[in-house]
């Protein structure tokens, strides 16, 4: 007994798989059908039909606007379908029908023309070269080259140089310079300070006033 599955796959939706059974599997635009594509506006309200005839399916083009094509050959009424054929509803919206001598459910289905292959050649070729920079270098092997580790540079700690005066040195030499500039600023103000020799004349004293 031949088992039939739908894989639909319709433009900006994620791809669904439909079993087929006994029943009719109505295909079209209204929320009513079997397989509701109603974000495609170039699908029929009522499009298509898939009917299970004994062995066999039928699938069955109901007058739609867009028409539906098998493997790009337009049905003008109804088509006896194969595993394999690709079903075409309004020109967007695509049908793969595929046979199988069991059940569907909690089965996997492969892909057929080589997507699962496609795929991991694309994913292959997408992986980052995490090789070390120093294992690139033409007849470098061994020793620090061949470590990763060692490619890495390590923090200097508090007793290491990297190559300059120390911070401590910088700061007493900034330190000592402004402290002489100071000193040479206050030798010349109070070398260019005028001298203070002050006198009083008194005009009027008073009577019992002391001058001291």
């Amino acid at each position: 007994m031949p088992y039939a599955l739908l894989v639909i796959i319709q433009p900006g939706q994620a791809t669904r798989e439909f079993e087929v059974g006994d029943e009719v599997v109505a295909i079209g635009r209204a929320l009513d059908n079997t397989i509701c594509l109603d974000g495609d506006t170039n699908v029929s309200r009522y499009h298509a039909e898939i009917e299970k005839r004994g062995d066999l399916f039928w699938l069955l083009d109901l007058a739609s606007s867009n028409g539906t094509t098998v493997n790009d050959v337009p049905v003008e009424a109804e088509r006896q379908l194969q595993d394999g054929d690709l079903i075409s509803v309004g020109g967007s919206t695509a049908i793969e029908f595929q046979l199988g001598d069991t059940p569907w459910a909690g089965k996997q289905h492969p892909q057929k023309g080589g997507h699962n292959e496609a795929s991991e050649s694309i994913l292959e070729a997408a992986k980052p070269d995490v090789t070390p920079a120093a294992a690139k270098v033409p007849g470098v092997t061994g020793g620090a080259a061949s470590d990763p580790a060692a490619a890495v540079p390590q923090p200097l700690t508090a007793n290491q140089s990297a190559g300059g005066p120390s911070l401590m040195l910088i700061v007493a030499g900034v330190g000592g310079g402004l402290l002489f500039t100071g000193l040479v600023a206050i030798l010349i103000w109070s070398r260019m300070a005028p001298a203070c020799n002050p006198s009083v004349h008194i005009i009027s004293p008073q009577t019992s006033t002391t001058i001291r």
